[in-house]
C-alpha cells in the first residue's frame, strides 16, 4: 500500500487485491486479478470511506493480467492523482486516475503511455494547480537491454496529459 496527506488531515491509500472470489472448480481457483484500490480517510469525522476499486481488470483475460506499483500524489487542496503499471497480455502499460477533492470522485482509468514495449515502475508528483508529472522506465524499442526513464505531464487547466519524453538513455539500467 501507498499513502499520502492533503493540507487538512485528510488521507488518501492506494493498494493492490486481488478481486476474484477463490473458484474450486477451476484450476488454481481461477485467475488471479489484483486491481488497484482506493479508501479516503476523513479527518473531520474520523472516518474511512469504501474501498473503491480503480483499474478494471476483469476475467475476459488471459489470467496473467494484473496491476502493481500503485503511487499516489495528493497536493494540500485534496486533488490527488494516482498511477500504476497495468498489465495485460503480458505487456505493461502506465495508468492513471485523478481524484477531485471537490466531488469525491476519481476520473476513469487513462493510459497515459503508447509503447509496445512494457513500461513499469512509475512514480507521480502533483502541484498546487493539480498539474502532475509522472516517470518510469520503459525499453525504447525490443533491442533494447535495458529500460530507459520517461515522463509525461498533466496540464490541469487542458485536463490531458502530454507525450512521453525520454530524459534518460537506456545504456544504463534505471
Amino acid at each position: 500500500p501507498v499513502i499520502a496527506q492533503d493540507g487538512s488531515g485528510n488521507v488518501l491509500v492506494l493498494w493492490q487485491q486481488q478481486t476474484n472470489l477463490f473458484n474450486g472448480g477451476l484450476p488454481s481457483g481461477g485467475p488471479m486479478l489484483p486491481n488497484t484500490w482506493f479508501a479516503r480517510y476523513t479527518a473531520g469525522s474520523g472516518t474511512w470511506s469504501a474501498p473503491v476499486k480503480l483499474s478494471n481488470l476483469d476475467v475476459t483475460g488471459t489470467g496473467t493480467d494484473t496491476t502493481t506499483h500503485a503511487r499516489i500524489a495528493v497536493n494540500a487542496s485534496g486533488n490527488a492523482v494516482a498511477v500504476w503499471s497495468e498489465v495485460r497480455s503480458s505487456v505493461g502499460s502506465i495508468v492513471s486516475a485523478r481524484y477531485s477533492s471537490g466531488s469525491g470522485t476519481w476520473t476513469s482509468p487513462v493510459l497515459i503511455e503508447n509503447n509496445p514495449q512494457t513500461a513499469d515502475r512509475p512514480e507521480v508528483a502533483i502541484d498546487v494547480n493539480g498539474n502532475a508529472q509522472a516517470v518510469w522506465t520503459q525499453k525504447i524499442d525490443a533491442s533494447q537491454t535495458n529500460a530507459s526513464g520517461y515522463t509525461a505531464r498533466f496540464d490541469a487547466a487542458a485536463g490531458t496529459w502530454g507525450a512521453p519524453k525520454e530524459v534518460t538513455y537506456g545504456q544504463f539500467t534505471v
